[in-house]
């Protein structure tokens, strides 16, 4: 994850403090984030995520037809993706 929100920013053109201004979350943070180095609440991953335009969803077992035995599975993919999921539809 810490890789994807790296290059998520960089490709958005943004700067560590650009995120730390958007979310108030510390610059330091940030960095420690992307390096993968520092565990954070999730109100403050859901934070960066969303000023990255990303989003965290946890998909059910019955979305993820070829993981059986996966249970649900957490999938961090951008917020167009997350809204185009369908909660009622199976497979």
């Amino acid at each position: 994850m810490a890789e994807l929100l790296a290059t998520r920013r960089a490709d958005l053109g943004l700067t560590q403090r650009d995120v730390a201004e958007l979310t108030g979350v510390s610059r330091r943070t940030l960095q420690e984030l992307e390096r993968g180095t520092i565990t954070v609440r999730l109100d403050v991953l859901l934070r960066v995520l969303d000023a990255l335009g990303l989003a965290l969803a946890v998909v059910g077992q019955s979305h993820l037809p070829r993981l059986r035995n996966a249970g649900a599975l957490l999938v961090l993919a951008s917020q167009d993706a997350v809204a185009g999921l369908d909660p009622d539809r199976a497979g």
